[in-house]
């Protein structure tokens, strides 16, 4: 509002100067500038001082808006945190209520669990000792030697002069000579069992002809009393297995001289020799349960002289044990290697079926035979133990022919051959050499029917073919 007049004349005079009649206008204009609002424009420092007081005012004010509108959103967002936190807090009481009822099963079953946690950690204790035991006999066991031949033959003749019996006496007696005659054995496909010892040397030039190893098993087919299985576990120090078809004759080895045997060896001076683990049995060939016993060794032995397998044993219109041998062999895997006293029945060697083959155009081939053999002679001659002179074997003082057969690898797993005739259809087929039905020996071709001949006639006629 502008002053009113008697604002201004009360500014300019003073109560003295008006009573005096005098004026003083400078300082009267002085006063009524300073002291009369709005009379004229404000100074610029003025005008800027009035500006930032009215522009705090108005950011308070502002400010006085933008807190109510924070505080009213934090109103709404409280309501959506104590929902968020309710739901949080049940799902918490929710997790705290399932670890509690799984706390409460795993206490009612702890003593179970700890329980079978006890025993499966014995468990584990007691196989890890059993491996570090297999493991410290095993090394112990590579560092012992078998025993020599001179040394297992004088344990033998301890063992005689111990019990008192020689193995001379032994084999006179009935144990061991019944089964010698004809009509004497009620086996499935042989009436007789006739008996015949290998002896120490000749037994030493088995292990050397095959090359037996300690990691290898040795099978003696027929193995009397014994005698060869336990030299080779001995002097070997490989496994040695053996059957026999006469009871008494096993119940001799397997009783009496391995027992006596292993007591000698146990009695004997200086440090243990590697000794094979011996398994004999009593058991007929013929029977298909001793066939994987059989067909799992590595290197096999059998005393077949003189057809003592063969016509001269078996019954009338039955396998002959040369066939149950041959059959055997035939099971057994590459590599492995058989000795007999008499050929198998096995037809041409690899070597000699392409040699035919290639003499009829045909190409040779690893699946033409399963088998190599080669034909060795067994000598009496004097030895470190008899000086004089050792006979091969107890029934004759000459040699003795050896055949040694090796299995071949092949493509198939199975013992298998190929034909010879090159107009046969299936000559390049291979045709399994055992019969998985019947067991029977296939010595024919089942494309064409030519037999597996010898090898002197197939020579023969592959020169007219």
């Amino acid at each position: 509002m502008p002053p009113s007049r008697a604002m201004l004349t009360s500014a300019i005079s003073s109560p003295r100067q008006a009573a005096s009649g005098t004026s003083r206008p400078q300082s009267a204009w002085r006063r009524v500038v300073r002291e009369v609002p709005g009379f004229c424009a404000p100074r610029p420092e003025a005008r800027q001082e009035g500006i930032a007081r009215r522009a705090a005012d108005g950011l308070v004010r502002v400010g006085a808006v933008e807190d109510d509108a924070a505080l009213r959103q934090s109103a709404q967002e409280s309501e959506e945190d104590q929902l968020a936190r309710i739901l949080a807090e049940s799902e918490e009481t929710e997790r705290a209520e399932k670890r509690r009822r799984l706390e409460a099963q795993a206490s009612q079953e702890s003593e179970e669990d700890q329980l079978a946690r006890i025993l499966a950690e014995s468990a584990a204790t007691a196989e890890a000792e059993a491996r570090a035991r297999a493991e410290a006999l095993r090394r112990a066991d590579d560092e012992r030697k078998p025993l020599t031949t001179a040394e297992f033959v004088a344990l033998w003749r301890a063992t005689e002069e111990g019990t008192g019996v020689a193995m001379t006496d032994i084999e006179a007696g009935t144990l061991v000579r019944t089964g010698n005659a004809a009509g004497s054995v009620s086996g499935a496909t042989q009436d007789k069992a006739q008996y015949g010892r290998l002896f120490f040397g000749a037994t030493r030039t088995v292990a050397e002809l095959t090359n037996l190893k300690a990691s290898e098993v040795f099978v003696d087919i027929g193995c009397g009393v014994g005698n060869a299985t336990m030299q080779m576990a001995c002097t070997v120090g490989c496994e040695a297995r053996g059957i026999e078809l006469m009871p008494d004759r096993h119940i001799v080895g397997h009783e009496h001289m391995w027992p006596a045997l292993q007591h000698a060896i146990g009695e004997r001076d200086g440090p243990p020799p590697k000794v094979g683990e011996v398994v004999l049995r009593q058991a007929d060939l013929a029977d298909p349960a001793i066939a994987e016993f059989l067909s799992s060794a590595d290197v096999a032995f059998v005393n077949n002289y003189n057809e003592i397998f063969g016509a001269r044993s078996c019954k009338h219109g039955e396998r002959s044990l040369d066939e149950h041998v041959a059959r055997v062999f035939a099971c057994m895997k590459p590599g492995s290697r058989m000795v007999t006293f008499h050929p198998l029945a096995l037809g041409m060697d690899a070597e000699k079926v392409n040699e035919v083959r290639r003499d009829r155009g045909l190409a040779p081939s690893a699946d033409a035979s399963f088998f190599t053999k080669a034909q060795s002679t067994l000598a009496p001659g004097p030895t470190a133990w008899a000086p004089r002179g050792e006979d091969v074997v107890s029934w004759s003082d000459g040699p003795i022919k050896a055949y040694l057969y090796t299995r071949t690898a092949q493509s198939l797993e199975k013992a298998c051959f190929l034909c010879t005739n090159r107009k046969c259809v299936g000559k390049d087929i291979p045709t399994a050499f055992v019969n998985e039905e019947s067991l029977d020996l296939v010595t024919e071709c089942i494309f064409c029917g030519e037999s597996r001949r010898p090898a002197e006639r197939d020579r023969g006629e592959s020169r007219r073919g």
